[in-house]
């Protein structure tokens, strides 16, 4: 978990050099989101395996869907799926899920 945790932190910092480069406040929202992942997904080691699967879940689609996000916010998504770009919220969703787990275990 603790290499998936660091890549979590490793998007992360090229989300957060995404929006230095391209201000948006969805991109500084997703930063904080993936860095909020990532030290989950660090802490993780003390869920139930059961709860782990949901962490290693949530922090490969916040990096997946993330990226798409990434690539459309720089212009870089192709033309021929322009019909196909994700909704602004879909990255946060996918991130923000995983809090929930994370927090009623350490409220046990």
């Amino acid at each position: 978990m603790h290499v998936l945790a660091a890549a979590v932190a490793l998007f992360a910092v090229a989300a957060f050099a995404v929006g230095v480069h391209a201000p948006d406040t969805m991109v500084f929202l997703l930063t904080g989101a993936a860095a909020a992942c990532a030290v989950a997904v660090f802490l993780s080691h003390r869920l139930s395996s059961f709860l782990k699967i949901f962490e290693a879940t949530f922090a490969v689609e916040t990096i997946v869907f993330g990226i798409a996000f990434l690539i459309d916010k720089l212009g870089l998504w192709p033309q021929a799926y322009a019909n196909y770009t994700l909704a602004d919220n879909r990255f946060f969703i996918a991130a923000a899920r995983g809090r929930p787990s994370f927090a009623a275990r350490l409220l046990r």
